[in-house]
């Protein structure tokens, strides 16, 4: 088979089983649960970096061919920078389909906070409603209190504050098999701020804007050279998002489209290399609100 049919194979195993970067969607309305309600739900994020995937198959590809046809090869300085640039943008914005689950919580009233696991991440948020276009009545209020979802507020707008840790380190890179990655470090404080209303019983809808702030550190050693210089630094992801779920009181079943410009300039061995790119994160799953 030849190298390059063979690695774009190995890029395509990479998509669906590794982990996301971060957790750029967002999979909920803007009303958060009422005091001692809960939100839960299992979804899947699908991860396409479009320019990443492309970069890494022709790095992947291209050395790859000079280590098959001389198993003793030392990449030259470029070489190296691109081989580690591959991998940092891999761990930046790895592809993959990957499994979410939300747990989320009222705490006091326009307040609900939510614990979350997506794939090789774990996040965290606390939400807060700072607008509604009306203000329900005591009959409405008592006539939901046994339902999560309250009584219907209108038109909301609701501010989010997480953080969030990548959970894994080499796995996400096994498609670079010449870079062996020896440690990696992310975390993560992502902001989505969510507009949306009811669709009375039957559904939420929801869109808005998010920013997503991220540090990074990777450590890795090449193929017949050993240890190469540490790469660090930041990554800022501005996006929109939206999404719709449809069922019955209690029951959803949602989809949701995340659009964001990822914009990286790590430094890596001394030279600013340009890691950004379009991201677009499809999902979609099964939530309740009780």
């Amino acid at each position: 088979m030849p190298l390059r049919v063979a690695t774009a194979l190995v890029l395509l195993f990479a998509f669906f089983s590794a982990g996301c970067s971060t957790t750029l969607s967002t999979l909920q309305p803007a009303e958060p649960m009422r005091p001692g309600h809960v939100q839960a739900q299992a979804a899947l994020n699908v991860n396409v970096p479009a320019s990443r995937i492309v970069d890494a198959v022709d790095v992947v590809a291209t050395l790859g061919d000079r280590y098959v046809s001389d198993p003793s090869y030392k990449p030259t300085t470029e070489e190296q920078r691109q081989a580690l640039a591959a991998g940092v943008g891999l761990g930046l914005s790895a592809p993959g389909v990957n499994p979410d689950f939300m747990l989320r919580m009222g705490v006091v009233k326009d307040l609900d906070v939510g614990l979350r696991w997506s794939g090789l991440a774990a996040h965290a948020d606390a939400k807060y409603r700072f607008l509604s276009s009306r203000e329900p009545s005591a009959e409405e209020e008592e006539a939901a209190r046994g339902l999560g979802n309250g009584p219907d507020r209108g038109f909301q707008g609701a501010v989010s504050i997480g953080i969030s840790k990548a959970l894994y380190s080499g796995f996400v890179f096994d498609a670079v098999d010449y870079l062996e990655v020896g440690d990696y470090s992310r975390w993560n404080v992502e902001v989505p701020v969510i507009f949306g209303s009811r669709l009375s019983d039957f559904g939420h809808v929801w869109f808005g804007p998010k920013y997503v702030f991220s540090t990074y550190s990777v450590d890795a050693s090449l193929q017949n050279i050993g240890i190469v210089p540490r790469s660090s630094g930041t990554i800022h992801h501005l996006g929109a998002f939206g999404g719709i779920g449809v069922g019955y009181k209690v029951v959803f079943v949602f989809t949701e489209l995340t659009i964001a410009k990822m914009l990286a300039e790590p430094e890596i061995f001394g030279q600013k290399t340009d890691l950004g790119g379009i991201v677009v994160v499809p999902a979609g799953g099964l939530m309740l609100r009780l």
